[in-house]
């Protein structure tokens, strides 16, 4: 893609663009024991199609009830699709860990009580003006603030993922590429 066609979000990726985003991560995929990719906020056709087809979906949200309500309507899309995607859930931009583990009790009461969905959750990410510093200078805050409050939250959960591998990631299966290229129509 020429950087003139380069689309600053993945939700306005058009099907060119986003078979050049496969073509690399196909690339990818024997490199790497971890692809993440952020489609923020919203419920595009690209954001879904990235989401049904990851092997986990890492769904964060934040104390407030628009991105409580984004979070659901994520859920439900995508369990719509894919009944058998797997969902963990972290809350970014607390206050304290009790206001985390009441935004992750209620969203997952509300997807058990109405999908009979599991939202494990995985943790937390406190609000630190780290992270605003370090968007002011162009910087991760991983980088720039490795020692913070959000930074050892977010390695935290890090450590969490990677030890909680979900079952079905050992037994195989069709793999986060073709179900990507089939919800593309590829």
């Amino acid at each position: 893609i020429a950087p003139a066609e380069c689309p600053r979000n993945p939700a306005d990726l058009d099907a060119r663009a986003r078979q050049y985003v496969l073509d690399g991560l196909d690339e990818l995929d024997g490199l790497a024991d971890y692809i993440i990719i952020d489609t923020m906020a919203g419920i595009g056709q690209n954001a879904v199609s990235f989401v049904a087809a990851a092997d986990e979906v890492l769904l964060i949200t934040t104390p407030e009830p628009s991105s409580i309500i984004d979070a659901y309507a994520m859920i439900k899309t995508i369990h719509n699709v894919r009944q058998d995607a797997v969902f963990r859930l972290a809350v970014n931009m607390v206050l304290n860990e009790q206001q985390a583990a009441a935004v992750a009790k209620k969203l997952s009461l509300v997807a058990q009580q109405y999908l009979g969905r599991q939202l494990p959750y995985i943790g937390h990410i406190p609000r630190d003006p780290h992270v605003s510093q370090a968007v002011m200078q162009s910087c991760p805050f991983m980088l720039r603030f490795p020692g913070s409050p959000a930074a050892k939250s977010l390695n935290e959960i890090a450590r969490r993922i990677i030890n909680q591998r979900p079952a079905d990631k050992a037994k195989g299966g069709e793999g986060f590429l073709r179900r990507f290229a089939q919800t593309l129509g590829l």
